[in-house]
């Protein structure tokens, strides 16, 4: 710009006009050429995301190779014999002692209004040696599962009813005084004891002494006088309790059957409390990459490590004999959990939203207000020049000499110091287009919401008034009472040839 200028370095000549003021001559020859002012684009405003709410699901199926039973936990010898080819051996079920007493106690205590009509909370599902057999009646809902789980299996489940009618008969029977007469063997029962008249009678049948039809026709007289004669002060509520007269009555009265299931256990108790990594889920894995910064943890806006989960245990136990020879056919012993009986949901909600959407938006207003800035600085720098230029090319009069020196010497220092003013405003406007803030481009940071996981069933702790959480309760009981028993009956062998 100087170097396209003339200055004056010295008063040129003084004119005198009228009465001989000084006129200076123009500071500036030709008027330099400005540069013009840099192009700036303002930033677009970036569309910060909306508010995101989602859900983590997870279901825990049960997992068909654990419901099974291990080989090791039953055993087959040989199993059960079909009467006949394609016939049903015929099966009756004998309950514990302990869950019939159980029950009689259960139903005193409802009768005199100190327990509730549900046995069955949180607090107590499952507590009890034998609770699933703690109901009103023989006919309960471990026994119906356990029935049920027989007749899938090919068995005739007889009623035992029935046969408790008939071992009640033949007690009173003997309360009345029935007497032992009739074979040897009868009176050998009677004056040594049951077993010993068994035992000689087989012992006869392996030396031939007698025939197989005459055996069982004696070893029926022995097993009914034995019964007909037993004290009447055994009898009690529960008749089949007694496997030996349970045997008895099935051999001896007109309800026959060919095998006794005896139950000796069946429960469904309180585990312990599982620890869900639910880290270890791909549907977890899966979820956290839909949701950038989502991460594992104990602290505020993480979804946990681990969730807890009530966790209950149900055990059966039992074995099939065989009526006619007392012989254990089958044995088994299974256990399962929970999970195993039903699937286990577990529900996260989440909240998502941008916790630096404000800050971005923030940098791109700044930014593009600074450039804005600059560019109105240095146009109006660059009018405020080109007006001075104007002054400085046109003659000018003054008072006095010195008066005149004093206006060249400031129009030149206004002059320069606009041109400098000017020059840097060009050179921040260049740097500023060039340096955009890094928020324009970063990745969004989120915030995260993480409410309480939800477990279906919900087995933890309730409030015992809670009817619809009682029945959710027992109806996750039911479910692993009919994945357990029937489990495990499943693996009684059904020979049928």
């Amino acid at each position: 710009m100087k170097s396209q200028r003339i200055l004056r370095t010295a008063l040129v000549a003084l004119t005198v006009v009228g009465c001989g003021k000084p006129t200076s001559a123009p500071l500036l020859q030709t008027v330099p050429q400005l540069q013009g002012i840099p192009e700036f684009a303002p930033l677009s405003m970036r569309q910060v995301p909306e508010t995101v709410r989602d859900q983590l699901v997870l279901r825990l199926a049960p997992n068909p190779a654990r419901v099974a039973p291990d080989r090791e936990e039953y055993v087959n010898s040989p199993g059960a014999q079909a009467p006949e080819p394609g016939g049903r051996p015929s099966v009756i079920i004998s309950v514990p002692l302990e869950a019939t007493q159980a029950a009689r106690r259960a139903a005193d205590l409802r009768a005199q209004g100190l327990a509730p009509a549900s046995t069955t909370n949180a607090a107590n599902a499952g507590a009890g040696a034998l609770e699933s057999f703690q109901t009103d009646g023989y006919y309960n809902e471990a026994e119906q599962q356990i029935e049920t789980a027989l007749i899938r299996r090919g068995f005739d489940v007889r009623d035992r009813s029935r046969f408790e009618a008939t071992l009640r008969d033949l007690r009173d029977r003997g309360d009345a005084g029935g007497q032992c007469f009739g074979s040897d063997f009868c009176r050998v029962a009677e004056a040594a004891g049951v077993d010993v008249a068994r035992n000689q009678l087989r012992t006869q049948l392996e030396n031939g002494d007698i025939e197989i039809g005459e055996y069982q026709r004696i070893l029926e007289e022995v097993n009914r006088r034995a019964i007909e004669s037993a004290p009447g002060q055994r009898r009690t509520e529960d008749e089949m309790i007694d496997i030996a007269e349970v045997i008895r009555a099935a051999q001896s009265g007109t309800e026959t059957a060919d095998y006794l299931l005896q139950i000796s256990l069946v429960q469904v108790e309180p585990s312990y409390d599982r620890q869900f990594e639910i880290g270890a889920f791909r549907e977890t894995r899966d979820f956290m990459g839909r949701h950038p910064g989502l991460q594992l943890g104990n602290g505020e806006g993480q979804l946990p490590a681990a969730v807890p989960a009530r966790w209950f245990r149900a055990e059966f136990n039992a074995k099939l004999m065989s009526i006619r020879t007392g012989s254990i056919v089958w044995l088994g012993n299974h256990e399962l959990q929970s999970q195993d009986a039903e699937p286990l949901t577990i529900t996260i909600d989440i909240e998502r939203r941008v916790a630096n959407g404000e800050a971005v938006l923030n940098a791109i207003r700044d930014f593009n207000g600074r450039g804005d800035q600059l560019i109105r600085q240095a146009a109006q720098t660059r009018s405020q020049l080109e007006a001075l230029y104007s002054v400085a090319q046109s003659p000018r009069q003054f008072e006095n000499e010195e008066a005149m020196q004093a206006w060249e010497n400031e129009t030149r220092s206004r002059i320069s110091a606009l041109e400098r003013q000017y020059t840097g405003l060009r050179q921040q406007l260049v740097e500023h287009a060039a340096n955009r803030p890094p928020e324009f481009s970063e990745d969004f940071q989120y915030a995260y919401a993480v409410s309480t996981p939800r477990v279906d069933p919900n087995l933890t702790d309730f409030d015992v008034n809670d009817r619809q959480a009682q029945e959710r309760l027992d109806a996750h009981r039911s479910a692993l009472i009919r994945a357990l028993t029937r489990s495990l009956i499943e693996t009684i062998q059904v020979i049928n040839n």
